[in-house]
């Protein structure tokens, strides 16, 4: 259609010289003549607009017609793809249409082979996957389901979550999915899934809401091995609790009486030795414990006493008491000269300070200082006991916080410990909601922090 309208142009134009030249020669003849041929020139003139214009509708409506024919399959392919319908056969051509045609349909290949892997994953997936919408609805759910709940995807389809929860956790599962709505980043939670055969199953929910698709995206894993383990520790536990505390006690309270020659004189080796004894007991005693408050605290079996503290009453009372430790090596603890009250319990708390302060002087050379600093820091306030010790390396920097973990080093005195009194301090500043760490270069010393929400 394009080369035949060019080739048409191209004869009116040829028209248009041949009537320039006619004209020229008629404006040398009569007045009678050239008002004549002006007349007989506007009639071409007339025509031939008439004609282009007629030509230029019909070929605007031949390319429309074509041109909406081709981008009628493009619309098409488009709702097929939505629907999981084969595409329509590529249009030809090399132009712009038949070009995107092209690249949608090299899209639509891409996104199948992405739906068939996403379809092998949910298939295979060990936790459960599903989607719930606002109401709380299952909307879609991943075949584990099954092995892990019980139930098949069509007995869970459009059934509410809380239908399937145990009782006792319907509540607060229920508040923690409604907390959720109004936040884009994925939280974690605990509960019990009442399976179809009435047993339950503990689950870690992974939860994020798709505020686009006005529904939940969860993942659930089967934690019922994890909790398992932690109620056999727990018993493991209290077994340390009843049946070697007790005795342990017992031989304490004996070597007490025989350091007291309740029973009678005993020679200086032997003297030496019961004290030796005395000492390890005391020592055992003090682990038992500190296991069993590391339990108590992750468990959520202890009732903090909260009351306003002062922050440096507390260090100077852990001073005090550690006193005769920092005097055997000539070390000078520097106390903070402002105060700040924190809404703490105190008691537990002095543990938390007595630990860190015990650990920096013992940590210390000879002859050296250990400075404690408390300061406001953007509504947190800190603590800081900084020493000039043998510091901790990077790596064990990521665990010094575990249980049994003691960190040995060039410089370090022989002093003996549990492992467990920085778990300790770890968990009791996690019941306070606070934070605890420590940053430390090796050879220069060490800063342990801790941090509390502003009373």
């Amino acid at each position: 259609n394009y080369r035949k309208t060019r080739k048409l142009m191209a004869v009116l134009m040829k028209q248009a010289d041949s009537v320039r030249e006619q004209t020229e020669a008629i404006e040398a003849e009569s007045p009678l003549r050239q008002a004549e041929n002006r007349e007989n020139m506007k009639r071409l003139l007339v025509f031939g607009l008439a004609v282009t214009v007629l030509l230029a509708v019909a070929l605007a409506l031949s390319f429309n017609r074509v041109l909406s024919k081709r981008l009628a399959i493009v619309v098409d392919n488009t709702r097929r793809l939505a629907s999981s319908k084969p595409l329509n056969p590529p249009l030809e051509g090399n132009d712009e249409i038949a070009e995107l045609d092209k690249v949608f349909a090299s899209m639509a290949s891409a996104m199948s082979v992405s739906q068939l892997k996403e379809r092998a994953l949910l298939k295979n997936a060990v936790d459960v996957i599903c989607s719930i919408d606002g109401g709380g609805t299952i909307s879609e759910v991943s075949p584990a389901c099954g092995k892990v709940w019980g139930y098949s995807e069509d007995e869970l389809f459009a059934r509410r979550l809380l239908s399937i929860v145990a009782e006792e956790d319907i509540e607060f599962t229920k508040n923690q999915i409604e907390t959720l709505k109004n936040d884009e980043n994925t939280h974690t939670f605990e509960n019990r899934i009442k399976r179809k055969d009435g047993s339950l199953v503990d689950m870690l929910w992974s939860i994020s809401w798709v505020d686009s698709e006005k529904s939940y995206f969860c993942v659930a894993h089967d934690n019922t091995d994890r909790k398992n383990a932690e109620r056999m520790k727990r018993d493991f536990v209290s077994m340390l609790s009843h049946d070697l505390r007790s005795p342990l006690n017992s031989i304490q309270a004996f070597f007490w009486m025989v350091r007291e020659k309740v029973y009678g004189e005993l020679s200086e080796k032997g003297m030496q030795k019961a004290k030796g004894l005395e000492s390890t007991t005391t020592w055992l005693i003090e682990m038992i414990s500190d296991l069993l408050d590391i339990d108590r605290f992750e468990a959520g079996l202890f009732n903090l006493e909260i009351s306003d503290v002062s922050l440096k009453s507390l260090v100077e009372k852990a001073n005090d008491a550690l006193g005769a430790l920092a005097d055997n090596d000539n070390i000078k603890v520097i106390l903070p000269t402002n105060d700040i009250i924190v809404n703490i319990d105190g008691d537990l708390f002095m543990r938390v300070i007595t630990n860190l302060l015990s650990n920096a002087i013992k940590f210390s050379p000879p002859n050296s200082q250990v400075e404690v600093v408390i300061e406001n820091r953007h509504n947190l306030v800190e603590l800081r006991i900084i020493d000039h010790g043998s510091g901790i390396s990077e790596e064990d920097q990521k665990t010094v916080f575990d249980r049994f973990k003691q960190v040995k080093g060039t410089g370090i005195k022989n002093k003996r410990g549990s492992g467990l009194g920085l778990a300790v301090s770890k968990a009791i500043v996690d019941q306070h909601r606070g934070t605890i760490g420590v940053t430390s270069v090796p050879g220069e010393g060490s800063t342990f922090w801790v941090r509390l929400p502003a009373s």
